[in-house]
């Protein structure tokens, strides 16, 4: 028995904020990505040419933009991160961000609690805002590792949450056949037994007939058994 490593998932959690935490948190993307436009157009701007690695970035915007906009320290970074990861993709023109963008959360700016809730930063302060899953998801967080996503789509706040799950094991079995699918012959295993397809071909001539004869009628009857007909020789070919 062997393991293959982790696989990454996504959990995708629906938050259930109140009328006026939902307006936090509409204003919390809108600076946000406000910040990182202007963040862009500095780093765009430097000459003799432009600023759009991280630690450079940083050293440029941080301080002036953790004042011009009014966020925390780990926020400014966040976008930091958000507009180096741009440029990252494409260093051909000046990268811009919509007003509702999603934002990455780390752990310094949001905190999952036992009672499937989030606490974390907006611009009106810390907010414990409750979210909506499924049992699959729910199996999945304790998995959770890495950035959050806040995500703004369709008048309603996600959670985008990364979860590193292990690979189920692999078991290794001596008993194993190899099967070769035909038409002639429906299957041939590597230990010698074929499985002629004769019965079959004469049971779809069979329907191609009764089907052929209720088609000519062109009644409501006809066009009803033909139906049921469909359904039968589609589930039989399985």
């Amino acid at each position: 028995m062997w393991y293959n490593g982790g696989v990454k998932l996504i959990v995708n959690l629906k938050l259930q904020p109140t009328p006026e935490q939902a307006k936090s948190l509409r204003q919390t993307l809108e600076r946000a990505n406000a910040a990182c436009n202007w963040m862009s157009e500095q780093g765009w701007q430097t000459q003799p040419k432009p600023t759009l690695k991280q630690f450079a970035l940083h050293k440029l915007t941080y301080h002036a933009a953790k004042e011009k906009f009014d966020l925390t320290a780990q926020m400014v970074v966040r976008c930091i991160s958000k507009v180096a990861d741009a440029y990252k993709l494409d260093k051909k023109r000046q990268r811009t961000f919509k007003r509702h963008g999603s934002i990455a959360y780390d752990d310094r700016i949001i905190r999952f609690t036992k009672s499937e809730a989030v606490n974390l930063w907006t611009v009106g302060g810390r907010e414990t805002i409750p979210f909506q899953c499924g049992d699959y998801q729910r199996k999945l967080l304790p998995f959770r590792k890495g950035e959050v996503d806040l995500v703004f789509r369709k008048g309603n706040f996600y959670l985008n949450a990364v979860c590193d799950v292990e690979e189920p094991p692999v078991i290794e079995g001596d008993d194993v056949i190899g099967c070769d699918f035909g038409i002639v012959n429906l299957v041939t295993t590597s230990d010698g037994e074929v499985m002629t397809g004769a019965s079959v071909e004469r049971t779809r001539r069979t329907y191609a007939h009764r089907r052929r004869n209720l088609q000519r009628k062109q009644t409501k009857s006809a066009k009803r058994k033909l139906k049921q007909l469909s359904g039968k020789q589609s589930r039989y070919q399985r």
